[in-house]
C-alpha cells in the first residue's frame, strides 16, 4: 500500500556517515522512514549511488513505458536505468542497510560518505567526492546561487502540487 502523498514523505538534508567493514551504513530515522518498507539503490547518471523507495522505482518503469512506447528505445531506456538496480532492500534492526559492493566499488565509496536527501531519492557519494562538490559551489558567486536556489524552489513548489492532486 502506497502512502498518502504529503511533504513529510520527502528526503531533505544532508547527513555523514560510515561505511563499516561489511559496507553496512546507518541513515537518520527519519530518512528510514520514508525508505521503508523496502527501497532499491542504483547508480544514477552521475554514477553516484542513489536509494529510493520500490514504490517510486515501480513509478519510473510506468512512466518510462508511457513515454516510450517503441520497445527498442524502451529497452535502452530500461537497460541505462535498471541495469545496475537493486531492489528490495531492508534496513537491519539495527538501523543498517549494505550498500551492494558493485556500487559502492562503481560511485568510489570510501568509509566516509555524504548522503544527500533530494526530494524523492537520497544520493549517496564518498566525503571527498561531496567536499569537491560543495567547494565548486562555493566558487560561483552569489548571483548565480539566487538563480539555482530559485530553480530549486520552483521545482519543489510544482513537486509538492503535484502531489497533493
Amino acid at each position: 500500500m502506497e502512502r498518502a502523498s504529503s511533504i513529510k514523505n520527502l528526503l531533505f538534508g544532508n547527513e555523514f556517515t560510515s561505511l563499516d567493514d561489511k559496507g553496512r551504513m546507518t541513515l537518520s530515522r527519519r530518512k528510514r522512514d520514508v525508505l521503508m518498507p523496502e527501497f532499491a539503490m542504483g547508480l544514477d547518471e552521475s554514477g553516484r549511488v542513489f536509494a529510493a523507495p520500490s514504490a517510486l522505482v515501480v513509478r519510473w518503469h510506468e512512466m518510462a513505458m508511457q513515454m516510450l512506447p517503441e520497445e527498442s528505445l524502451f529497452d535502452e531506456m530500461c537497460e541505462a536505468l535498471f541495469a545496475n538496480l537493486h531492489d528490495g532492500l531492508t534496513f537491519d534492526t539495527q538501523g543498517r542497510v549494505t550498500v551492494p559492493q558493485e556500487l559502492r566499488m562503481a560511485a568510489g565509496l570510501e568509509k566516509e560518505i555524504a548522503v544527500l536527501g533530494r526530494l524523492d531519492r537520497l544520493i549517496i557519494m564518498s566525503r571527498n567526492s561531496y567536499d569537491q562538490f560543495r567547494n565548486t559551489m562555493e566558487m560561483n558567486n552569489d548571483e548565480d546561487r539566487e538563480i539555482v536556489h530559485r530553480k530549486v524552489m520552483e521545482r519543489v513548489r510544482a513537486r509538492i502540487g503535484q502531489e497533493t492532486r
